[in-house]
């Protein structure tokens, strides 16, 4: 395979942003937790924008260009290579299936560096086997209350906004989870740091929110998960 002008010119960007201006900012938050001036620097530098490419709307990156980009993070900054990754994964939810308003609420802010993009899948028993999740989403007025547990959950637990799987179909499966846009001050979320894990990781009890369905589910979860090389 050989990579076009435009796909070297990519790598080559990103490779000379990590060493220029991302590598020196390594290490500068504990370990465990958002570094915020890498998230920062990323949006600066222009290389969210590229994950989050705004036109008519915003607009999804292909699978190649992220490969190059994170590549090429990679070379001379794995921090600021996972820092992308991790908002891709978080956003990308809202980004393919929310609706306007809430893709309009929550990209912006998520594409400049403002605030971090939390994704909760993993459950204490429902890992691998995400189709046995069951943290619960009823119906509740105008929106959904949310309640159970997730632990695992990338750059918990100071996102600004959580990508969350939760069952509304009990005994449904796959068929039976849908994905929400929870704020990570909604009332009722409970966080923790147990266990820690890849940037940071959280473990959330007695979430009872109503929060904004976005519509896709199962198939959705694959997609972010497959876009961002993140394990399922």
């Amino acid at each position: 395979m050989t990579l076009t002008d435009a796909q070297q010119a990519l790598r080559d960007v990103a490779e000379a942003k990590a060493k220029n201006h991302l590598a020196p900012l390594a290490g500068a938050a504990p370990a465990g937790a958002i570094n915020h001036r890498v998230l920062t620097a990323l949006a600066a530098q222009g290389l969210l924008g590229r994950v989050f490419r705004q036109g008519d709307g915003f607009e999804r990156v292909s699978a190649m260009d992220l490969c190059l980009l994170r590549e090429g993070l990679a070379r001379y900054c794995t921090e600021a290579e996972t820092t992308l990754a991790l908002q891709g994964l978080g956003a990308y939810p809202i980004l393919l299936a929310g609706s306007d308003d809430v893709v309009q609420r929550w990209i912006p802010p998520v594409a400049a560096g403002e605030i971090a993009a939390g994704f909760a899948l993993t459950e204490p028993d429902a890992g691998s086997d995400v189709a046995a999740l069951s943290l619960a989403a009823e119906a509740d007025g105008d929106g959904f209350r949310l309640t159970g547990e997730k632990s695992y959950i990338s750059n918990a637990p100071h996102a600004g906004v959580y990508s969350v799987f939760a069952r509304t179909g009990p005994g449904a499966g796959a068929r039976g989870i849908t994905a929400f846009a929870v704020p990570g001050d909604a009332e009722g979320f409970v966080r923790g740091v147990d266990p820690p894990g890849v940037a940071a990781s959280d473990r959330q009890a007695a979430l009872r929110r109503r929060v904004r369905a976005l519509g896709l589910s199962f198939n959705l979860r694959l997609a972010c998960c497959c876009l961002s090389s993140w394990p399922l």
